[in-house]
């Protein structure tokens, strides 16, 4: 059987065609939303039961706030994975027998959730590194969080209360559900920016895995970040019938305006990504004869603490006498 969105040129037949998607009561958004916000919450909270346990901290010699850290980077990469799914799922389908709306419909509340969500949780895991090194208690507001990140809360902010409700309500706006899949693309990186991140926190910065996981990285970060808006015209050139280069030079100056931005943003991360990997692969095979192997590839982590030797023995002791009981 042929697929119902390609031709013989292997060229989306149906992305003009836009059918009217099954619009969503401000209600139902609503509860979707917080439905969303309280299931993500409920998944760090188990899976930190598990990063923050005494046991855990002592192998991989790290503190409390690195364990919650490393279950919400776990979530994140664990959404990223499924909004780029989602978004190939729209595209490979849309217009034909095999789609159904209802993969938009439904997956656009549960990003507004899972923003929110992460929003807080970041703020969960600042307050809990403030606990661990004694800081003043007006840092450890929302308010602090703020201050202390304030690209990446107007990033999570700005997304989740502004960009992705306007998307809902334009999704009948040519070319619709397409569009929000190519946006839904993007996040394809995320599993691997999360990965990178956890395998740091973990002290595992010089094993193979944390290398490749980073060239991969680099890769899919310029294909889905960059790349995808050579999509983004292509699937607007099919929507409207017009050839690429007239729905380049044909965007309205507003939308042109947002889009420069947000590829002059893409642009600087996938070069502080590239010379990160360079360096990264450079001091993995670089030879130098004070570079002996440490015990299971575990090197000192300059971005957060390790428990102290006093914590390390205690904690030790603790196991023990629990596991005598």
């Amino acid at each position: 059987m042929s697929s119902p969105l390609v031709d013989q040129g292997g060229q989306p037949v149906s992305i003009g065609t836009s059918p009217h998607p099954t619009p969503q009561a401000t209600s139902t958004v609503v509860m979707l939303t917080m439905t969303a916000i309280m299931g993500f919450y409920l998944a760090f909270r188990k899976l930190s039961t598990h990063t923050t346990n005494m046991e855990f901290l002592i192998k991989w010699q790290i503190k409390k706030h690195v364990g919650l850290d490393t279950a919400n980077k776990t979530i994140s990469a664990l959404f990223g994975g499924t909004s780029a799914l989602t978004g190939a799922y729209v595209l490979a389908t849309y217009g034909g027998s095999y789609y159904s709306d209802a993969a938009i419909t439904y997956f656009m509340p549960l990003a507004i959730g899972y923003f929110l969500y992460d929003f807080f949780a970041m703020i969960e895991v600042h307050i809990a590194r403030l606990d661990e090194t004694g800081s003043s208690q007006s840092d450890k507001t929302i308010r602090g969080f703020l201050k202390n990140q304030p690209l990446i809360s107007i990033h999570h902010l700005a997304l989740s209360l502004f960009f992705i409700p306007l998307m809902i309500n334009r999704r009948d706006h040519s070319p619709g559900d397409p569009m929000l899949a190519c946006a839904l693309l993007m996040e394809a990186s995320t599993p691997f920016v999360s990965l990178r991140a956890i395998l740091y926190n973990l002290h595992l910065r010089q094993s193979l895995i944390y290398v490749l996981n980073g060239i991969v990285m680099v890769f899919v970060f310029f294909w889905c970040r960059i790349g995808i808006y050579l999509w983004f015209y292509h699937v607007h050139s099919l929507a409207t019938q017009v050839t690429f280069m007239e729905a380049v030079m044909k965007t309205p100056p507003r939308c042109a305006t947002w889009v420069i931005l947000a590829l002059v943003l893409q642009l600087h991360w996938f070069k502080i990504m590239l010379f990160g990997a360079i360096k990264v692969v450079g001091e993995k095979f670089q030879k130098k004869s004070n570079s002996a192997a440490t015990n299971d590839n575990k090197t000192p982590n300059n971005n957060h603490e390790t428990i102290s030797p006093s914590d390390y023995v205690a904690a030790k002791d603790i196991i023990k006498i629990q596991k005598s009981d």
